[in-house]
C-alpha cells in the first residue's frame, strides 16, 4: 500500500498530465496533513510550478468546498 503522500503525489502527477494546465498560473491549496507538508510531496509542487498555500490551522471552512 502506497503512503498518503505518494498518493497526494500521484494525483497530482496524473491531473496535470490530464488536464495540462498552465502550472505557473494554478494555486494549490490544501490542509496542514502530513502527506502535504512531505518534502516529497512539496518538492513536486515545485517542480511542477505549482504555487501552493496552506489554509489556517482549525479553519476546515477554508476548504469546505473540497470538505
Amino acid at each position: 500500500m502506497a503512503a498518503p503522500k505518494d498518493t497526494a503525489i500521484d494525483s497530482l502527477v496524473n491531473a496535470v498530465a490530464t488536464a495540462k494546465p498552465d502550472c505557473t498560473k494554478l494555486i494549490l491549496r490544501t490542509d496542514n496533513g502530513s502527506q502535504y507538508n512531505s518534502r516529497d510531496f512539496r518538492k513536486a509542487v515545485i517542480l511542477l510550478g505549482i504555487k501552493h498555500e496552506f489554509i489556517w490551522h482549525h479553519t476546515p471552512e477554508q476548504n469546505g468546498h473540497v470538505e
